[in-house]
């Protein structure tokens, strides 16, 4: 048989094996570096410590993907393959340069200060964290392009798609790098513009709805970073994370205020309840492609948010007094459990394949936020909370982005995500059944796999808050196992609707010929049984080396994180509970239909949050408006109050739109009233905060 050397298929296989012998090599050498000694690796180093003095370092990751976006608008349709090379070689490249800089991260973070730009200045970072976070990103974001491939020949617009997913990329890169919080903000708000059009790619009315909820509730997110960064410059008199603590620490109930900005902002962007209503609604109009990296990494800023606040704003180094960081702490744990069980309960709900991934990731992220919050509240002994977090968010990336290529590979099939008319697609489809059945065993806790370790951490975290702070954090431990349970039994639910039993008649002939998505897919189901099978890897290389540069106990992190039987007995008889529970609530579920059971609009969350709003608004534009002198009664009645899904922007647009065209006169002549008014109110609000500093 004659070998087509142009054949995409061939291609991205060549580009695997050189990515697998990549990743390979790194591995090894973090595992021994005098395996790596010797005059011909010289050159790699001084090609390292070159690019690490560098100030363009961070341009070259940044600016890379961002070229490669841009050359796909060259390039006809016709070489749809050259253009997806390009993406894929670039970010080989990327991935290349990240690995060889790590000898000089683990020596000391990467800075790289800007101070003539924009009066302010902005600088970037590579500490170890952010090392962890873009080397991920590169390795999905590579993974998911050979992928996409295949999958965006079925989609239109593909140029458009391309250059957005290039730009999102770029700012989230640029979000992990960044040094300070007006850099990162600035970034946020970029990658909340270009992931924006991913969303309402398809250009329905259901996506575009999904796309105006993301954005308006991004730009939410996004205003209230901005008012926390217009709160913490005068104190600190500068955006730079570095030093920021100290100067916070001495202003009371304002940096409780500003902990709360930062919470919405960068909560809203991780899926965090009640901030969450954008992701189910997000996931399913997306391409899967798109829902891959919005899950795997997109979500994980948010995360990356809330690290970087606790760490500089709220930890304080050393350990000379907490200050509230155990009340902070605290309100986040209980958070974080509210959405573990909120996500997986609605997840367990769903018939939807995509809904249901979306709302399981609404309760992995809820893990992760767990992490963080015991460490706020373990104070000095709180590495292995920050430890689980940041592992359980490099886990959730990788399984989170392979299922939901699971979810593509199903779709470009069968056209379908409805679960209920899906089922027996084992037989037709038996390597994406045995990587869902890895991705799923993974994000289940099954030992042997990434996800088994990182929940370990946490449960672990969770005990000893349990028995260093307060036995109400038992309870804690509890509704921990309790959402893990319910993991098992919705991800037994969406194997066994899609996989298992009989096969539809109208699904008999389905086939798929191209081969080149199952290489990135087999390859990242790999890695969730190698990073399984090493448990410490992950954790010795990266994570408490990052760790052990903070202020906690560097001998408790290591106890805590590294000293862990993760294969003894007692975590083996947890997991066989946890499965046992799981496997009973599904069969309980399929025996009385629980997952079948139709709740009345007023107990969802979307209607207690719109329904008032929408009575606010409704009777604001009665008030203003009696007589129907600018809205006619027609419109003025589509405005009712039992019409809340028509949202609080919608609503608020009439009122102010009404409010401007019937008093449009009497603003003009009373400007001087109201720009009094105005500063009054500033004057007052600064005195306020005046007086409670």
């Amino acid at each position: 048989m004659k070998l087509n050397f142009r054949s995409f298929t061939l291609q991205s296989f060549f580009l695997s094996l050189l990515s697998l012998f990549m990743m390979g090599s790194f591995v090894a050498f973090l595992i021994n570096p005098s395996l790596f000694d010797g005059p011909f690796f010289d050159g790699f180093r001084a090609t390292a410590d070159f690019l690490s003095a560098s100030r363009f370092l961070p341009f070259i990751i940044l600016g890379m993907p961002t070229l490669s976006g841009f050359l796909r608008l060259i390039f006809n349709q016709s070489s749809l393959t050259l253009k997806d090379e390009i993406l894929l070689i670039t970010d080989i490249l990327i991935i290349a340069i990240i690995m060889m800089i790590y000898p000089n991260v683990l020596a000391g973070p990467l800075r790289f200060e800007f101070n003539s730009v924009f009066n302010f200045g902005f600088s970037l970072q590579i500490n170890m964290l952010s090392y962890i976070f873009i080397l991920l990103a590169a390795i999905l974001w590579f993974f998911v392009m050979m992928y996409a491939h295949e999958y965006m020949k079925k989609e239109n617009h593909t140029r458009r798609f391309y250059v957005f997913l290039s730009l999102s990329y770029a700012s989230t890169m640029g979000i992990f790098m960044a040094g300070d919080l007006l850099t990162l903000f600035f970034l946020y708000e970029l990658m909340t513009l270009f992931t924006y059009i991913l969303v309402l790619h398809n250009q329905t009315k259901n996506a575009i709805e999904a796309g105006t909820e993301y954005l308006f509730l991004g730009i939410l997110g996004g205003f209230s970073i901005f008012i926390a960064l217009t709160l913490i410059y005068p104190i600190t008199g500068s955006f730079a994370f570095v030093g920021a603590h100290d100067l916070l620490a001495s202003e009371g109930p304002a940096k409780y205020f500003i902990a709360l900005l930062l919470f919405m902002g960068f909560g809203m962007k991780a899926g965090m309840v009640p901030l969450h209503v954008w992701l189910p609604k997000a996931h399913p109009v997306a391409p899967a492609p798109a829902s891959s990296l919005l899950s795997g990494i997109m979500i994980k800023v948010g995360v990356f948010g809330l690290i970087q606040s606790f760490i500089y704003f709220y930890l304080p180094d050393p350990f000379t007094s907490r200050q509230g960081l155990q009340l902070l702490g605290s309100i986040l744990i209980w958070l974080s459990l509210i959405t573990m069980l909120f996500g997986a309960f609605f997840a367990f709900m769903q018939v939807d394949f995509k809904r249901l991934l979306a709302y399981s990731s609404i309760s992995q992220i809820g893990f992760v936020v767990l992490g963080i919050g015991v460490a706020m509240v373990q104070g000095e002994k709180g590495g292995p909370g920050l430890a689980g977090a940041i592992m359980h968010g490099f886990n959730h990336a990788l399984f989170k982005s392979l299922l939901f290529m699971v979810v593509g590979m199903v779709y470009i099939k069968t056209h379908e995500i409805d679960m209920r008319k899906l089922g027996g697609l084992r037989k037709k489809m038996p390597i994406t059944f045995v990587v869902s059945l890895i991705a799923s065993l993974s994000i289940m806790g099954m030992p042997l796999f990434n996800g088994f370790v990182s929940k370990t951490v946490l449960h672990h975290a969770i005990a000893d808050a349990a028995k260093y702070q307060s036995s109400a954090y038992l309870w804690a431990e509890g509704l921990f196992i309790l959402a893990s349970v319910g993991t098992v039994a919705y991800f037994i639910k969406m194997n066994k609707m899609v996989f298992f039993g009989d096969l539809p008649p109208a699904l008999e002939g389905i086939t798929f010929k191209a081969r080149s998505v199952y290489a990135p897919m087999i390859l990242m189901a790999l890695s969730l049984f190698l990073l399984g099978v090493f448990p410490r890897f992950l954790s010795e290389t990266m994570i408490v080396p990052y760790l052990q540069t903070l202020s906690f106990d560097p001998e408790f992190t290591v106890y805590g994180t590294l000293n862990i039987a993760f294969f003894g007995a007692s975590e083996l008889w947890l997991i066989l509970g946890i499965w046992a529970g799981g496997i009973g609530v599904y069969v309980l579920s399929m025996k009385y239909k629980w997952d079948q059971v139709k709740f009345p609009p007023w107990l969802h969350l979307e209607y207690l949050i719109l329904f008032p709003l929408s009575a606010l608004m409704h009777g604001l534009l009665n008030l203003i408006d009696k007589d129907h002198d600018v809205m006619d009664l027609p419109t003025y009645q589509s405005y009712q109050v039992r019409n809340y899904k028509r949202t609080f922007k919608d609503h608020l647009v009439a009122f102010t739109d009404t409010l401007n065209r019937k008093y449009e006169s009497l603003f003009i002549k009373s400007d001087a009233l109201i720009y009094a008014i105005g500063l009054t109110l500033m004057v007052i609000v600064l005195s306020i905060f005046a007086i409670l500093n």
